[in-house]
């Protein structure tokens, strides 16, 4: 049975499809998860409408399909959102994996000096981070440590990895200024 067929004969599909109270909702909480450009209404909706469908052939009653369809769009803009985010961890990871990989190889003299350079042009704070990651391969519970000693107050591992994250942009962008 297609869409067209299925809005016909359901009034519960057809009563979602024109709802605009719904298609407000989702771009709502489209705005709030910052996902207008990962994620569209009509896709938000499409969802909605495959998990409505299964829910009806299954024979399980959807009494109020409106209020039904905004709890399903909810709960997948969320999990698209926790999508998003882990894969913007993700690209973190390959970053740091990727500045390990230039540390260890034999870089020629100029680039690793080009490093250093640019490295003392960071704030002190980030220096002493990215110098403890990538040259003397402290983990992030250590460099947490050296941290909490060196400022007198707990810093927990997340905080020192974000930390990190911030030099490694800093650095970024110098790089990305002098090209």
């Amino acid at each position: 049975m297609t869409n067209a067929n299925y809005r016909d004969d359901c009034p519960e599909i057809a009563e979602v499809f024109q709802s605009k109270t719904l298609r407000n909702y989702i771009k709502l909480r489209l705005r709030v998860y910052n996902m207008n450009n990962a994620l569209s209404e009509e896709d938000v909706i499409n969802h909605v409408v495959l998990c409505l469908v299964k829910t009806l052939q299954s024979e399980k009653p959807v009494y109020h399909p409106v209020a039904w369809a905004k709890v399903v769009s909810e709960r997948y803009i969320n999990n698209q959102f926790k999508k998003l985010k882990n894969s913007e961890l993700t690209d973190s990871d390959k970053i740091e994996y990727l500045a390990n990989r230039l540390v260890e190889q034999n870089t020629p003299f100029d680039e690793k000096k080009e490093i250093h350079k640019k490295i003392k042009q960071l704030t002190p704070g980030n220096q002493k981070i990215l110098i403890w990651r990538f040259f003397q391969h402290l983990s992030w519970n250590q460099i947490a440590e050296l941290l909490s000693q060196e400022e007198g107050k707990t810093i927990n591992t997340a905080t020192a990895r974000k930390r990190g994250e911030r030099a490694i942009d800093e650095l970024r962008k110098k790089y990305i200024d002098e090209y």
